[in-house]
């Protein structure tokens, strides 16, 4: 049986997706499941109503952010590290690498880079994208890596 994938991305909203393709937006109340996009806007009492009326199951994905949101998130130098073992720790720019002796090193803390398309937001990018592309960061939290890439896209230019 086909299934359709579910990806929370606010405490009351969901993108629903079917081979990776985005088919709807689903927000969820005390009145229960309104569908937006591609399916028909249509409300459901609840999960397993709607469920059987897309005649496929729904798999609910788990952002691994959230997932280990309850651990203690490592640190070098204040700034937060994705990986959960660290070696060879070195400053200006802070990185590090995830195995010992490894030549790749990653950027500690929180980067917007831009690329051609424009800019993206990266967590720990490896340091041969900071050499070589534009940057900003490090920052401490994806919230002040967010209000960064905003305020640097709304900048006048001069």
């Amino acid at each position: 049986m086909m299934t359709y994938s579910l990806k929370q991305i606010s405490d009351k909203s969901y993108i629903l997706s079917e081979f990776g393709n985005r088919v709807a937006i689903l927000t969820k109340n005390d009145q229960g499941i309104t569908t937006i996009g591609k399916l028909p806007v249509k409300k459901f009492e609840n999960w397993d109503i709607f469920e059987k009326y897309l005649g496929k199951s729904i798999e609910f994905e788990i952002d691994v952010e959230e997932e280990n949101s309850d651990k203690e998130m490592l640190q070098i130098s204040g700034l937060p590290v994705k990986h959960s073992v660290i070696f060879d720790i070195q400053e200006n720019p802070t990185s590090y690498t995830k195995i010992q002796g490894s030549k790749i090193r990653f950027a500690a803390g929180f980067f917007g880079i831009k690329f051609e398309h424009g800019w993206t937001a990266s967590f720990c990018p490896k340091l041969s994208t900071l050499e070589s592309c534009e940057y900003i960061g490090p920052f401490t939290s994806k919230l002040e890596m967010s209000n960064a890439i905003t305020n640097h896209k709304n900048r006048p230019v001069i």
